[in-house]
This record gives C-alpha cells, sequence and structure tokens, in this order.
C-alpha cells in the first residue's frame, strides 16, 4: 500500500499510509510508522527513551485490529500534535471495539489495556465509512494517565 510522509507547516511530519487485510499490513505499518518516529525526533525529540517504542506498540495494536477484524482497507495517519503523537486508524468496520479482560494464556484481551495504559486518550469515533480510533501518545510531555 503507499505511505505518504510529508511535512507540515510548523516543519514537523505527517504520515498517511493506507493498508490491506493482508500478510505484511501490519509490518509495513510499522516500518512507515518508524520512518515518521525518525522524521519527527529529528524535529523535536522525544522527552523520554521510551516514547517511541510506546507509539509503535499503539501502531502494531490498533493496525493488528483493524487487520484482523475490519477487512478490508485501512488508513494509518500520524502527527504530532502539541507534545504527544496523533496515532489515528481508520478501517470499515463501525463495530466499536469491545474491550474484554485480558487472559494471559495467549487468547487475547490485553491490547485495549495496554492501549490505555500507553496513551494520554484513546477515542472511537464513526466515520461515513466505518469508524477511527485515536489515540495520543506523549512524545515531548509527560504521560499523564490513561483514559477513554
Amino acid at each position: 500500500m503507499e505511505s505518504v510522509l510529508r511535512v507540515n507547516g510548523s516543519g514537523g511530519p505527517v504520515l498517511r499510509h493506507g493498508f490491506a487485510a493482508a500478510v505484511g499490513s501490519v509490518t509495513a505499518a510499522k516500518a512507515a510508522a518508524e520512518g515518521f518516529l525518525g522524521a519527527l525526533a529529528a524535529h523535536r525529540p522525544p522527552a523520554a527513551a521510551h516514547a517511541a517504542e510506546d507509539v509503535l506498540l499503539v501502531v502494531a495494536e490498533l493496525v493488528t485490529n483493524a487487520v484482523r477484524h475490519a477487512g478490508g482497507r485501512g488508513e494509518l495517519r500520524m502527527d504530532l500534535d502539541g507534545g504527544r503523537v496523533r496515532v489515528v486508524v481508520a478501517d470499515r468496520n463501525p463495530s466499536l471495539p469491545r474491550p474484554r479482560e485480558g487472559r494471559l494464556d495467549g487468547s487475547g484481551g490485553l491490547g485495549w489495556h495496554l492501549m490505555t495504559t500507553l496513551t494520554d486518550s484513546l477515542t472511537v469515533t464513526a466515520s461515513p465509512h466505518g469508524k477511527e480510533i485515536h489515540a495520543h501518545v506523549p512524545w515531548s510531555t509527560a504521560r499523564s494517565g490513561a483514559g477513554l
């Protein structure tokens, strides 16, 4: 799928990356996100050493869920919003995520809980063709807490 990494008016990077429900989509989305984070770090270094890893975990979880549960095409968008990286994953499934109890036996349920820990905000909005999940991950500010 296509990735576009450009610079916005303030000199910061903006990413748009399309993906399909296919093998390799999550890996390609993470690679696009890594390119964005490299450009962002050159523009504004992160406050914490783990900031890029936190963003990549959120990207991997959101894109994995979109590929697994939404089918069809999706889009990853990233930019800097204040001191936080805004990660938006749009997919064509209008069903809202249903967080469930996490299990340590490998059957899942940990992703949403992980994302609420790594983000300052995590919201789901309806779109004309499905939904968008917006996650704000601290970059140049300290994490203030989890929330929906």
